[in-house]
């Protein structure tokens, strides 16, 4: 099997159609001038069938260069199936995986993203960025992860950032366990699992989305992201850590959009996740699109960090609880197996009327 210099992932679903073909022209045209021996593989989640045509009629200018693959099962989110099917099937000695909808990157940053991989001074490179906003990240991982994971948290400060780039072993050793996550448990899995010494690279690059998501699609990311990080610490660790030992008195005014948030994505999330319970939110606003990149979460760190000591707390100290969450981890983990021999297909060269049939093959 040919071994790639380094595969170049570009996960999609429904973006804008001239950001995705400008993207991959960037990517196609960078690793031109740098000779590198490369793929890049579009990996789409099951957008609609005319950008779906549309990418790949625009994909063939590229000299085999470029892939679109359709991720199988058509199940949502697809990201993370994608990158474990795509190292499943290559060989390469980096990786990176770039979000389509990412409106300003340009050549500058996939060197700063790419080259100390290329010069193997890092083994893991992704940007840190620096707005005050940035929601899953501000409310669940980092707060999640100082408490849990201090020695990731004290290397990476944005570990969702939607690019990365690592060494293909390390990649590959995180998606080939069973356990590893289809859903967007699977990104954290990948940032928290490769040894403590592996060196990562980090470099400031505020990344703008071409959309911003709505609470109920980031609320999916805030569940699958929490359980996961909960999971494979429970997969490890049996003592209680030191910082658990004291219990908070916590009070949340929901004065501002800010602390709506903390209530709706952070106190829901983990009354559902640890201990299966629905907790309803009355009065909560939706975040106008133009406030999002200006929400001061990054202030809010204290009460956040005092919140998930009480709540992992009182859940790793109920067996009961423990061992219900474990059980909801595993009934995913089983569906995940029965799916596995389901695999991402290689559609750049099928007719459209094939790649229509296999857009209509849903699973129940």
């Amino acid at each position: 099997m040919k071994k790639y210099n380094i595969i170049w992932i570009i996960p999609n679903l429904n973006e804008k159609l001239y950001i995705v073909k400008k993207n991959i022209k960037l990517i196609y045209n960078f690793s031109e001038d740098k000779n590198y021996d490369y793929k890049i593989i579009l990996a789409d989640g099951g957008s609609d069938y005319n950008k779906l045509i549309s990418l790949k009629e625009f994909i063939k200018r590229f000299d085999k260069k470029v892939e679109l693959n359709l991720v199988m099962p058509l199940l949502r989110p697809t990201k993370d199936k994608a990158i474990k099917d795509i190292v499943e099937r290559y060989l390469s000695e980096n990786v990176a995986i770039v979000d389509s909808d990412c409106v300003n990157i340009d050549k500058n940053i996939l060197n700063k993203l790419i080259s100390p991989l290329i010069s193997k001074r890092c083994a893991i490179s992704l940007p840190n960025l620096t707005k005050s906003g940035g929601r899953v990240n501000r409310l669940i991982c980092n707060p999640l992860l100082w408490l849990l994971y201090p020695d990731v948290y004290k290397k990476m400060k944005f570990p969702l950032s939607g690019i990365i780039a690592l060494k293909y072993d390390i990649l590959k050793g995180v998606t080939e366990k069973k356990d590893f996550f289809w859903d967007w448990g699977g990104e954290i899995q990948i940032v928290i699992n490769p040894n403590k010494k592996v060196k990562i690279n980090q470099f400031v690059f505020d990344k703008l989305d071409a959309k911003k998501r709505s609470l109920s699609s980031k609320k999916d990311d805030a569940r699958q992201i929490l359980r996961t990080i909960l999971y494979e610490f429970l997969k490890k660790h049996k003592s209680l850590p030191q910082k658990l030992k004291k219990e908070y008195k916590i009070y949340v005014e929901q004065r501002s959009y800010e602390d709506y948030l903390i209530s709706e994505m952070v106190i829901s999330t983990l009354e559902e996740i640890l201990f299966n319970r629905k907790l309803k939110i009355k009065g909560y606003k939706e975040v106008p699109s133009k406030r999002i990149d200006k929400l001061k979460l990054e202030k809010r760190k204290g009460i956040l960090r005092k919140i998930y000591i009480n709540y992992v707390r009182e859940f790793l100290l109920s067996k009961k609880s423990k061992k219900e969450f474990m059980q909801r981890c595993q009934k995913i983990i089983k569906r995940q197996i029965e799916l596995a021999d389901k695999k991402s297909i290689n559609i750049t060269n099928l007719t459209n009327k094939k790649i229509k049939e296999l857009l209509n093959k849903n699973i129940k």
